[in-house]
């Protein structure tokens, strides 16, 4: 097999190291045994703080990460949110989750891998398509209510001819 077909353990170190993503990957018991870089910055926690200990104790704080790593630790199944979760960390952050069991080639659960993407921007963005959404409607609403007050002062500005016509 090829180098292309069949990645070395280094590979998959420095992928680890560079994505942008935090991964953090968990024993069966819920001890932590990967922290990459950014789990590290997401968190505010070294990996030398983190290697080792429990997740649910170390994060006890954040209740739906918790909860979402308990249910994949006894049901084996994968699992999302993308919405509620908000990290707490030197600056807190809201984040999409996926936890997914670690399966070894036999099928049996080894553990659970924690995948916490950074939804800032992503945030940003739809406030700000939300505020043009809104000064688009401020716009039509603007040029109706131009229009409504128009018409009468027309009307009016009719009549103030013919009457002084008169």
């Amino acid at each position: 097999m090829s180098q292309a077909q069949n990645p070395s353990p280094t590979l998959y170190g420095m992928v680890l190291e560079n994505i942008e993503d935090a991964v953090i990957a968990l024993e069966q018991n819920g001890h932590i045994s990967l922290f990459n870089p950014a789990a590290q910055t997401f968190t505010g926690i070294s990996e030398k703080q983190s290697l080792g200990r429990s997740f649910v104790e170390l994060f006890k704080h954040q209740k739906n990460l918790c909860s979402l790593v308990r249910t994949t630790l006894t049901e084996g199944r994968s699992i999302s949110d993308h919405e509620t979760v908000k990290l707490q960390g030197v600056r807190p952050r809201p984040v999409s989750v996926t936890v997914s069991p670690l399966l070894t080639a036999d099928g049996v659960q080894q553990g659970a891998v924690l995948i916490l993407r950074d939804l800032t921007q992503v945030r940003k963005l739809e406030a700000a398509v939300q505020r043009a959404d809104q000064m688009a409607m401020v716009g039509t609403m603007s040029a109706g209510l131009a229009h409504e007050i128009k018409n009468p002062l027309g009307g009016i500005k009719g009549a103030a001819q013919l009457l002084q016509r008169e």
